[in-house]
């Protein structure tokens, strides 16, 4: 990504300096001293309101309406001068809108003006405006040309001002091509120079000189990210925030924050960058800063593809690149093809990768663009060696190599080493690999987290591959630090689970070299960490302050307003009182600032963690993890926790009272998929009454239970508690069938699905709850589920004076109070999931007559996290209640645990039962019916595995479509007056 926004403050601050009266004007010949003073004066008066629209209000359209006026006047007065700079105006305010075909006329006429009537001391600006234009359309030796004439001429005329605004403009061009000693050098000019202009009083307006103390903060902040020194450009770019803050400046602000969210992305910060990038995208939709919003798009589009979230960024990436393509912005088009490439490299498409990055490369080679051209050449390097194309690959990386070296900045060494490292790893070099590392082990402690994490993890499978095993750990343990550091500042469950996903191959080795040592304890603890422990991080949520939950309240109150907003937008549209190009803006903004509260609502509500491996993970912090869990079975109590990586088999661990164990499965991560998603797909087959016998379901028992039950078997055991990972989320275990007795599992114990194994610990603290008569059921939509009339009734029946909500008494204010009330509550309804935000999936409920989001009829995951739940019992009889985002659509390679069912157990529920699938609602109304018989004498684990038992046994519902979905989580602590009478 380019820093071309920085230089356009530079630029645009040089509007200013030649337009003003500081000087007497020079008149042309055709002038009378009257006729030029009145013109000054009305121009004048003109120009102090664009300029305040201009600078203080970033409202340049509005600006460019006073600029068109002035050169009218300046025409219609025959003032050559006057004309000259209303036309310097314009192109640059065309410029800051994006439109560099209709500034580069005006511009070069404005010059033309200049030079044909010796009005010199106007050259500056019109140097310095073609300068930008040239660098902002990749023209870099046509840039350091006008550039380098803007400095000449301002130090001709003893402008200080200007001089120091043409140094500093040029540095950012040098900086482009990979000049970064002479650039930093040039920028420190431009700042001591503007603190030389404050404290000589100079500039067109006060606030001239330190708004551009700012300009030179932040691209010197820039320059030090970009050379890979994250944490010295946070410290200046945050200063740049805080000078244009004081002054203020609204446009200068959004640069700043547009550009903090790449240094913080850098140093791994990622609730910072979200927040921050927020606002900036939404400051630069405000203005109508078109390329500005693009470098913020892009900086997003990092964040979501290091998150994991692949589809965001790339609709992120083809965002920025329409606009960088209407713009002409070619090297920045280019650094978005080759962003597109990396993602599909990540997925697997390595063909359309190859072809992506090639085109990048091409286009920033035609532009000498340096320094995007080495990345590219990493990347086409690695995808070269991925296709066996061994002898390019080998000329790519010496035109690398050959070109860092030229460069020559820490983050080119780094980036260069560390691509140098993977190739001789694939060829199965240690030597090779541990050379290139040591060759920049000085420059990684601060090139941020992904260098400092991927070259601990390079080092280890080089020290693994020439057989010292022992180190090769230790620096395992030091790659999964910053990995786990990074982790725990994503304020997104959602998020926090897919990066923790995507970096799983730290993970997956430290795992598998412990195992190789025989350190199974510390290896189950890894392997429980790759789950993102997003669940069990936050049981302990300390309840917000008063203050806090109003604060909440108003953000929400806001959202519905912004929502209310674009409906009638949406209406005025449809109506035609809009036009098309007005509604798609107005859409837009209240669009970008309804991510900015949700960003900032999820932020407050998910915004406390727990000590874990969290921190810095450690040997002994895995092992006492293991010994918790361990103490928290019962002696009838199992748990099986299953890692699932992109390559290899994966891998079981047993966890009983005594010890761990792991086995290798027969089957491959890989093709672990397909096979899910065949069994769920039959087993949703509500007339199929064969669809468990089918081999999936057999095939799948071999290769996840079997390979434990030959070494223990299942005698003693009542309870198996199953950790799943991956696309084992989605599978229903109850349903796999042992091929030796053909029973299916549900039918030798019960079975209790968890997120994580540390969440074990936790719940096991808890002290079984007297849990008395009065539940809950709900029924708000009898119209399109009539069976669900039948269930809640027959729910509240089995409750004993339970309480039955129909139609448009089941609101959602009513099941708020029902939740915190302390009695089981039973839900049967339809669940909406919302795939690209999963913190509004929502319950569907009945409206009420209460204001605000807290009886809309919408209970959303976002709502129920600030929720005091105090229910022993929430069974959620909807649709897939129990997935999250990939659900319905696609396999997620991480658990998606920002759903309603985890979102119950985060908010206080002692235990859920949530669906995988939707269920007709006749079958759940017996289910639920057979549930509740059974809750009266067993627990909901018990209780659950009994009714499907039941179920198997009718033929009218044995078919494991009516049976299967179901499952529970929780402590499975529950007692009822008729268990301890």
């Amino acid at each position: 990504m380019r820093d071309v926004a920085a230089l356009g403050l530079s630029l645009v601050c040089a509007l200013a300096a030649a337009c003003r009266a500081d000087s007497p004007r020079a008149a042309t010949s055709s002038e009378s001293s009257e006729v030029r003073t009145e013109l000054t004066s009305i121009l004048d008066s003109l120009y102090a309101l664009a300029d305040s629209l201009y600078f203080d209000e970033g409202a340049y359209q509005r600006a460019e309406a006073v600029f068109a006026q002035a050169l009218q006047l300046a025409r219609d007065r025959g003032s050559a001068r006057e004309e000259a700079d209303a036309l310097t105006r314009l192109g640059l305010t065309a410029y800051r809108l994006g439109d560099y075909e209709r500034a580069r006329p005006v511009l070069e006429e404005s010059l033309e003006l200049k030079l044909e009537h010796h009005i010199d001391d106007q050259l500056v600006s019109s140097y310095n405006a073609l300068g930008l234009l040239a660098y902002n359309e990749n023209r870099f030796n046509d840039a350091v040309s006008r550039l380098t004439a803007a400095a000449a001429e301002a130090k001709r005329a003893d402008d200080r001002y200007g001089y120091g605004l043409a140094r500093g403009n040029l540095g950012i061009a040098l900086l482009e091509i990979g000049e970064f000693t002479e650039a930093r050098a040039l920028l420190t000019e431009m700042h001591d120079v503007m603190e030389e202009v404050i404290a000589l009083g100079l500039g067109p307006r006060p606030s001239s000189g330190p708004r551009n103390v700012g300009v030179a903060l932040l691209n010197l902040g820039m320059l030090e990210v970009r050379i890979g020194k994250p944490a010295e450009g946070v410290d200046l770019l945050q200063r740049a925030l805080d000078v244009f803050r004081r002054i203020p400046y609204a446009t200068g602000e959004s640069y700043a924050l547009g550009h903090l969210g790449t240094a913080f992305l850098a140093v791994g910060d990622a609730a910072r960058t979200f927040a921050v990038l927020d606002t900036a995208l939404l400051r630069s939709r405000e203005q109508g800063l078109r390329q500005d919003e693009a470098s913020n798009l892009e900086i997003l589009a990092e964040q979501y593809r290091a998150a994991g979230d692949h589809t965001r960024a790339l609709e992120l990436y083809d965002e920025a690149k329409l606009i960088n393509e209407e713009l002409g912005l070619t090297v920045e088009t280019g650094t978005d093809l080759r962003g597109e490439a990396e993602i599909y490299r990540d997925l697997g498409d390595t063909d359309r990768s190859t072809s992506l990055v090639r085109e990048a490369l091409a286009v920033h080679r035609q532009a000498g663009a340096r320094f995007e051209e080495l990345f590219d050449l990493l990347l086409l390097v690695e995808l070269l060696e991925e296709r066996n194309q061994s002898q390019q690959s080998d000329g790519a990386m010496a035109e690398a190599l050959e070109l860092s070296a030229d460069l020559d900045v820490r983050s080119t060494r780094v980036a260069t080493a560390l691509t140098e490292a993977r190739l001789a790893l694939g060829r199965e070099s240690a030597q090779g690999a541990l050379g290139a590392l040591d060759r920049v082990a000085t420059d990684l402690p601060s090139v941020g987290y992904a260098g400092e994490a991927e070259a601990r993890l390079l080092r280890a499978r080089a020290l693994r591959l020439q057989g010292d095993l022992e180190l090769a750990v230790v620096e395992g343990w030091a790659a999964l630090a910053p990995v786990e550091r990074v982790r725990d500042t994503f304020d997104s469950d959602l998020l926090r689970t897919s990066f923790t996903s995507d970096a799983g191959e730290v993970y997956t080795d430290l795992m598998s070299m412990l195992i190789d040592l025989g350190r199974f304890d510390e290896a189950f603890a890894v392997s429980d960490a790759a789950r993102g422990r997003a669940v069990g991080e936050r049981l302990a949520l300390a309840r917000g302050s008063e203050a806090a939950s109003a604060e909440a309240e108003l953000i929400l109150r806001s959202m519905d307003r912004v929502v209310a907003q674009i409906d009638q937008v949406e209406l005025l549209s449809e109506e035609g009182e809009l036009l098309p190009r007005d509604f798609e803006n107005e859409r837009r903004l209240l669009e970008s600032r309804l991510d900015s509260l949700r960003a900032v609502y999820e932020s407050q509500a998910t915004s406390h963690r727990m000590d874990g491996l969290a921190g810095s993970p450690t040997a002994e912090r895995a092992q006492a993890l293991a010994d918790q869990v361990r103490e928290a079975l019962s002696s009838d109590q199992v748990l099986i926790s299953y890692h699932v990586a992109e390559s290899g088999p994966v891998r079981i661990f047993l966890v009983t009272p005594t010890e761990v164990q792991t086995f290798a499965s027969p089957v491959e991560g890989e093709s672990l998929a397909s096979r899910v998603r065949l069994a769920r797909d039959l087993i949703s087959r509500r007339d199929d009454l064969d669809a468990g016998r089918h081999p999936v379901f057999t095939g799948l028992f071999d290769a996840l239970l079997a390979p434990v039950l030959v070494e223990t078997g299942l005698d003693g055991v009542r309870q198996l508690i199953v950790v799943p990972h991956g696309v084992l989320t989605y599978l229903p275990f109850a349903a796999l069938r042992d091929p030796g007795s053909g029973r299916f599992l549900v039918e030798d114990v019960g079975l209790r699905v968890m997120p994580s194994g540390s969440l074990l610990p936790v719940l096991a603290e808890r002290v079984p709850e007297f849990v008395g008569a009065g539940g809950s059921s709900f029924a708000p939509l009898p119209a399109e589920l009539p069976g669900s009339v039948e269930e809640a009734r027959a729910v509240a029946t089995a409750l004993r004076d339970g309480t039955a909500f129909l139609g448009a008494e089941a609101t959602e204010a009513g099941l708020r109070q029902a939740l915190a009330r302390g009695a089981p509550v039973h839900v049967a309804t339809h669940a909406r999931m919302n795939g690209d935000n999963p913190l509004f999936t929502r319950v569907e409920m009945a409206p009420g007559t209460l204001i605000g989001s807290t009886d809309d009829g919408r209970l959303e995951v976002r709502e129920v996290l600030g929720l005091n739940v105090r229910a022993p019992l929430v069974f959620l009889s909807g649709c897939e209640t129990a997935l999250g985002r990939a659900g319905a659509t696609r396999y997620s390679p991480g658990e998606d645990l920002a759903t309603l069912s985890g979102a119950f157990l985060r908010a206080g529920a002692r235990n859920i039962v949530a669906t995988l699938w939707p269920i007709a609602d006749d079958g759940a109304a017996v289910f639920a019916a057979r549930f509740y018989e059974h809750l009266n004498r067993e627990s909901p684990v018990v209780a659950l595995a009994a009714a499907q038992r039941d179920m198997i046994a009718d033929p009218q519902y044995s078919a494991p479509y009516y049976w299967a979905a179901y499952q529970a989580s929780g402590d499975d602590l529950f007692a009822t007056e008729a268990q301890f009478p």
